[in-house]
């Protein structure tokens, strides 16, 4: 066996060896050994002239044929085949041979891969340096050359079942469907015509949602856009605008209308504030007062509504938090209080917010504030002296 493929047989031999769980008490055997009383019982054995050299080989020798043997053990129970398999295939180069759905898989990819990749370069407009620059394509030529480089033993562990066609077939039609344009994932989805579940409604807009904010923000860097990319932006809802943001979403009606029917609810309500965001800009409310507190409201009922699946209801807390702080404590540019007293405006929209969500979470929030003002002739509210940022986290702990 030469060096290169004893090298691989002692890698997979490591591999099974991490994965074995120990019962193995070292530490009662190091107090063991500490112990004074033990001590004085092996003295008292070495005056007995027993041979301990040829004992200690013997327990060596046993301990040693125990490890390999739970070894063996371990590799009949997680790998019963797969490993042994592995080891008869290594060949003189350390390699393992790949089974035939493997291979196919490889092939498939590096004939299909490039064309797909370039099919949506185009649909784009952007040169394939631009196209390369796009987060989401960098992630998934990133797979693409994992699951196709050379070292086969890289293939093994990037995929689980690598002899198992069906999984492979799985993994084919996700990589290549990580390079669809949401207004693909958008076809593809009405096309099906299926009532999708809250699980795969939150998948959907996961991946969804993460595409349309990298184009958005990818372009809106741009300095300039020619009228081609212009066109392919407004086929992904994505339209040029004067505001600060430079490129705006908007799902168009049709759109909107076909995907209530087959996605959970709760898509409705992210698809939303994708829209609209963002909500505040260097410290103020990029809407009006009443336009900012219907949003707010809005959130107030999607966040203690939808699952956690969601990867953006992190984020939806966060712009409760901003959105919230502005509307009660006030911007540099819309203070709260004019000659001493809250701004009448303020007031009006406070208590209609009171009124509107008394088992909300704003109303748990707001509504003391709000007596305690009434209370003051609107003049004073310790509770709304010490709401801070982290009050408002406090509470959507449990969303």
């Amino acid at each position: 066996m030469d060096d290169k493929k004893l090298e691989v047989r002692l890698e997979l031999l490591k591999d099974s060896y991490e994965r074995l769980p120990t019962s193995l008490n070292t530490s009662h055997i190091l107090k063991e050994i500490e112990n004074p009383k033990s001590a004085s019982q092996m003295i008292s054995a070495q005056k007995k002239n027993i041979n301990w050299q040829r004992v200690t080989a013997w327990i060596v020798s046993a301990a040693a044929i125990l490890v390999f043997g739970l070894i063996g053990a371990s590799f009949q129970v997680e790998k019963p085949s797969s490993i042994a398999t592995q080891l008869e295939n290594i060949d003189g180069e350390g390699k393992v041979q790949l089974a035939d759905a493997s291979q196919e898989f490889i092939n498939r990819l590096k004939n299909n891969y490039s064309k797909e990749r370039e099919k949506r370069r185009e649909m784009l407009h952007l040169t394939e340096e631009e196209f390369s620059e796009l987060p989401y394509i960098q992630q998934t030529d990133a797979l693409y050359i994992r699951y196709t480089e050379e070292s086969s033993f890289s293939l093994y562990y990037s995929v689980p079942s690598f002899s198992d066609s069906e999984s492979l077939n799985i993994r084919y039609d996700e990589l290549i469907h990580s390079l669809y344009l949401p207004s693909e994932m958008i076809q593809e989805v009405k096309s099906k015509g299926q009532k999708v579940s809250d699980e795969d409604t939150a998948e959907f807009f996961n991946a969804y949602s993460s595409k349309v904010k990298e184009l958005r923000e990818y372009f809106g860097k741009k300095d300039k856009m020619t009228d081609e990319q212009l066109a392919a932006l407004k086929k992904e809802n994505l339209f040029q605008s004067s505001e600060e943001t430079k490129i705006k979403y908007k799902m168009n009606e049709e759109q909107l209308s076909v995907l209530k029917n087959i996605l959970a609810p709760s898509f409705v309500g992210y698809n939303y504030i994708l829209e609209k965001e963002p909500f505040t800009y260097g410290g103020e409310l990029t809407y009006s007062l009443n336009d900012s507190v219907a949003i707010l409201m809005h959130l107030d009922m999607l966040l203690g509504n939808s699952s956690d699946l969601y990867i953006d209801k992190s984020l939806l807390k966060l712009y409760y938090t901003e959105i919230f702080y502005a509307v009660v404590k006030g911007t540099k540019e819309k203070p709260v209080f004019i000659s001493g007293a809250v701004n009448k405006e303020y007031q009006d929209i406070w208590k209609d917010i009171v009124s509107e969500s008394n088992s909300s979470n704003i109303f748990i929030l707001l509504n003391p504030i709000v007596n305690e003002f009434e209370n003051s002739g609107w003049t004073n509210s310790d509770s709304w002296d010490a709401l801070d940022y982290g009050d408002i986290d406090d509470s959507l702990r449990y969303w």
